[in-house]
C-alpha cells in the first residue's frame, strides 16, 4: 500500500507541473533497422546511417532547450510533454522540403521535432525563435507556432493521459507477485505457436564458419579464395582430443574416430553475409560442408520446502517420473554423480542454488540467465526450506558455456572440454539447439551440425551420458534430410547416425500426455517429460537476483533436464545398490524400457521415465535411505 500511495503522489506531481508546463512535439530518428539480422553482420551502411541519425538527434536529447522553455518546466516538459507525430502537419504549418530525408530504399519521408511555446512565455524568455531555424539548434528549418489554446488544451489531455497509463504500470508492478501459483493451462494451439513468440536475442558477434575439407586430398591449403584457414582442433586443442579418444577407444572398442584434422574455420568478413559465403564456400570442390557457427535461443521457449508439492513432475506415473519414491533409496539424490549442463549462462547465487556450491569448468557465463538459472533449478535446487527442490539434489553440479570466449561460442569445444572434466556415467545435459545447415530453419537438434554430432559421439564413447534437448522447431526428424541427402535422424534409415546421447521431446503436464506443438518429433526421440508450467528457480534479466521462482518454465529445455535428473537418480542409486554406473546406452535402454507413453503413438517423443519402474523391475531396491532411530 505505502508504494502504490507514492505511486499516486508522483503522478499528481507530474500532473500539476504539466499543467503550467508548455508543449514540445519530438519526433524520434527514422526506425530503418541497423542491423542486417541479430544473427548476422552488421552492415557498414546500416551502421553509417545510425551513427548520422544519431548525431542529428542529439542535439535535442543532450542539450537543454532555451528557447521558449523556462528551466523550472524542463523536468515535467521531459516527462510529459513529449509524443510522436508524423509529417502530416497543419495547415499552419510549414515543412521545408530538404528536411524530408530519405531511409534505405528513399522514400519513406524523415521526422522532425517542433517546438510550441505561448505568447506568455515568449514575453518572459525573449524573442520567439525566428521562421527557418529550430529551438533545438538542430537546423531542420521548422517554425515556431505561436499561441494556440486548443493545442495547448489537448496536449495537457495528452499528458494526464499519459501519466494516467503510467499508474496503471506502477499500479501491475507493485500487485503482481514474484511467484504465480495459479497458471492457466496453455492450449494445443498456443503450444504450437511456441516457437513463433518473441524471444530474448543473442548478441551480436563476428560469425565464423566452419569447413570440413573432403580426405585423400593434398596439403590442406592455407587459404580459401583469399580467406585464411585456421584449423579447429590445433594446439592446444589437439592434446585434449587425443586424450578423450584414447580413453573411448578403451571404453569401447567400436569407436572409430573421425578425422578431425580436416576441420577449419575462416572469420566472414565485415559486410559479407555469412550464409551467402558458407554457400560459397561448399561449392569448391576440395570443400565438403561448410556451414555458419552461430548461436541460437535456448530450448526453452512454501511447506517445508513451500514449492516442493507443486513441482509435479516429481509426482509418480503417470503424472510425472517419481524421483520422490527414488529418494527413498541410498543415492536416489544423484549423490555422488557429476552432472553439468551446458548453455549460456546462470546465476549460481540464487538462493535455492548457492549452497549446492555449483562450479564453473570454463567459458563465459555471458547470457539468457534466467533460462540456465531454471534448469539448474529443476536438478539440483537445495533442500533448505526456503524454495523448492532439484530432481537429484546431491548430485556434483558444474556448468561449461559454449561461448569459449566473450565473442566465441562453439558448442563442440564445450563438449569437449566438459568430457575431459567428467567421470565414466557422469551426466552431460545440453540446452542447445542449432540451425539447419541445409537451409535457414532453426531450433533443431545440436547434433544436426557434424561438429556437435562428432563431440557427441566421442563424449559417450568415453562414457558420459548426454542428455539433449531435441529441440522447439515442431520439426519431424524422420524426415530430416542433410546435405549430403542423407536421412540421419530416421533409425529405420541405412543413414542413421546414434551419438549415443539420450534426445528428449515435450509431452503436456496433464496426463494422458500429449506432444506439445512446438516438440520436435520422430523415431529418434528417446524419451519426453513436461515441457510446460515447471515450477522451478528464476532470475532476472541481468542474471542478478537471487530470490525468484517461475510456475511456468518450459520448452524441451524444461524436459530435457527433468530427464537429466532421472538419469541421475538411476546412476546413484546403481553406484550404492550394484557398485557400478551404467554405460550410456544401457542407461538410454533403461529409461526408454520403464517409462509412460505419450498419448498416441504419432506423437513420436519416446516414454516419460518411471524411476519407480526401474528401481523395482531392474532389482535396484537393495539399499534403503537409512531411517533415524
Amino acid at each position: 500500500m505505502p508504494a502504490k500511495q507514492a505511486a499516486f503522489f508522483i503522478a499528481g506531481v507530474i500532473i500539476l507541473l504539466t499543467m503550467n508546463s508548455p508543449s514540445v512535439e519530438a519526433n524520434p530518428m527514422n526506425s530503418d533497422r541497423h542491423f542486417d539480422d541479430y544473427t548476422r553482420v552488421a552492415s557498414t551502411e546500416g551502421v553509417y546511417r545510425f551513427k548520422q541519425q544519431s548525431s542529428q538527434s542529439e542535439p535535442f536529447i543532450s542539450r537543454p532547450l532555451t528557447n521558449g522553455i523556462h528551466s523550472s518546466c524542463d523536468f515535467a516538459f521531459l516527462i510529459a510533454s513529449v509524443k510522436v507525430r508524423f509529417d502530416d502537419a497543419r495547415p499552419e504549418e510549414s515543412i521545408a522540403e530538404e528536411n524530408r530525408g530519405s531511409g534505405v530504399s528513399g522514400s519513406s519521408t524523415r521526422r522532425t521535432i517542433t517546438v510550441t511555446s505561448t505568447t506568455a512565455d515568449r514575453e518572459e524568455n525573449g524573442p520567439a525563435t525566428p521562421t527557418g531555424t529550430t529551438a533545438a539548434g538542430t537546423g531542420t528549418g521548422n517554425h515556431v507556432r505561436g499561441e494556440n489554446n486548443d493545442h495547448r488544451s489537448w496536449t495537457q489531455w495528452l499528458s494526464i493521459i499519459f501519466v494516467i497509463g503510467v499508474l496503471i504500470v506502477i499500479w501491475r508492478a507493485v500487485r503482481r507477485p514474484r511467484f504465480v501459483d495459479e497458471q492457466p493451462e496453455r492450449s494445443n494451439a498456443q503450444a504450437q505457436a511456441f516457437s513463433k513468440r518473441s524471444r530474448e536475442k543473442p548478441p551480436i558477434y563476428p560469425l565464423n564458419i566452419a569447413i570440413k575439407l573432403k580426405s585423400g586430398g593434398d596439403q590442406a591449403p592455407q587459404q580459401l579464395n583469399g580467406l585464411p584457414l585456421k584449423p579447429l582442433f590445433g594446439p592446444p586443442n589437439s592434446k585434449r582430443l587425443d586424450q578423450l579418444i584414447a580413453r573411448a577407444r578403451r571404453n569401447d572398442p567400436d569407436y572409430e574416430p573421425p578425422d578431425f584434422s580436416l576441420w577449419f574455420e575462416v572469420q566472414t568478413p565485415a559486410g559479407v553475409n555469412a550464409d551467402d559465403l558458407a554457400k560459397a564456400l561448399r561449392e569448391f570442390a576440395q570443400v565438403e560442408t561448410a556451414y555458419v557457427m552461430r548461436v541460437n535461443v535456448p530450448p526453452t521457449i512454501p511447506e517445508d520446502d513451500p514449492r516442493d508439492r507443486r513441482q509435479g513432475y516429481q509426482n509418480p506415473a503417470h503424472d510425472g517420473i517419481d524421483a520422490r519414491y527414488a529418494w527413498g533409496f541410498l543415492g536416489g539424490d544423484g549423490a555422488n554423480v557429476g552432472f553439468v549442463d551446458l548453455e549460456h549462462g546462470w546465476n549460481l547465487n540464487h538462493r535455492d542454488l548457492k549452497d549446492a556450491k555449483i562450479t564453473m569448468i570454463s567459458g563465459v557465463n555471458k547470457w539468457a540467465f534466467s533460462h540456465g538459472t531454471a534448469v539448474l533449478g529443476e536438478v539440483l535446487m537445495v533442500d533448505n526450506t526456503i524454495g523448492g527442490v532439484g530432481i537429484a539434489p546431491a548430485a556434483k553440479g558444474r556448468v561449461v558455456s559454449l561461448w569459449r570466449t566473450s565473442l566465441d561460442p562453439k558448442t563442440y569445444d564445450a563438449i569437449h572440454d566438459a568430457a575431459a572434466n567428467m567421470s565414466f556415467g557422469d551426466v552431460l545435459l545440453l540446452e542447445v539447439q542449432e540451425d539447419n545447415p541445409a537451409s535457414d530453419s532453426g531450433e533443431w537438434p545440436a547434433e544436426i551440425l557434424e561438429l556437435n554430432y562428432q563431440a557427441i559421439d566421442l563424449a559417450t564413447a568415453a562414457g558420459i551420458v548426454v542428455v539433449e534437448a531435441a529441440g522447439n522447431g515442431n520439426h519431424d526428424l524422420d524426415r530430416y534430410v542433410n546435405p549430403s541427402g542423407k536421412k540421419t535422424f530416421n533409425r529405420n534409415s541405412p543413414d542413421f547416425l546414434d551419438s549415443g546421447a539420450i534426445m528428449v521431446g515435450a509431452g503436456s503436464s496433464v496426463h494422458p500426455h500429449t506432444r506439445l506443438g512446438f516438440s520436435n518429433h520422430g523415431n529418434r526421440v528417446d524419451c519426453y517429460a513436461w515441457g510446460e508450467n515447471i515450477v522451478t528457480a528464476t532470475t532476472s534479466y541481468t542474471g542478478k537476483s537471487n530470490t525468484e521462482y517461475t510456475a511456468h518454465f518450459d520448452g524441451t529445455s524444461g524436459a530435457s533436464a527433468i530427464v537429466a535428473g532421472a538419469a541421475l537418480i538411476v546412476q546413484g542409486i546403481a553406484q550404492a545398490a550394484l557398485g557400478r554406473r551404467f554405460s550410456p546406452r544401457e542407461l538410454r535402454d533403461l529409461l526408454k524400457a520403464n517409462g509412460t507413453p505419450s498419448a498416441t503413438h504419432d506423437d513420436r517423443i519416446g516414454v516419460m521415465p518411471d524411476l519407480r519402474a526401474i528401481i523395482t523391475n531392474n532389482h535396484l531396491d537393495l539399499v534403503p535411505v537409512p531411517t533415524d532411530a
